[in-house]
């Protein structure tokens, strides 16, 4: 696996996803909308990503680990 992949790991009912992101922060004025559609820094770029992967956690019912 390349070093930059995410790594993915699930065990029954529990799913892990790490991330690693070697780019730019995200510009403070973004950050409270950084997961709504169309949220983009890029110009190329259509912002649909992180919306999605809301949109399927939020369908399974997942919840970010305390």
């Amino acid at each position: 696996m390349p070093s930059n992949s995410p790594i993915v790991a699930g065990v029954g009912d529990v799913l892990a996803i790490s991330v690693d992101n070697k780019g730019r922060r995200t510009p403070g004025h973004l950050r409270t909308n950084v997961l709504e559609p169309y949220v983009t820094t890029k110009a190329y770029s259509m912002g649909i990503g992180l919306a999605c992967v809301k949109a399927l956690a939020a369908k399974r019912d997942l919840k970010e680990p305390k």
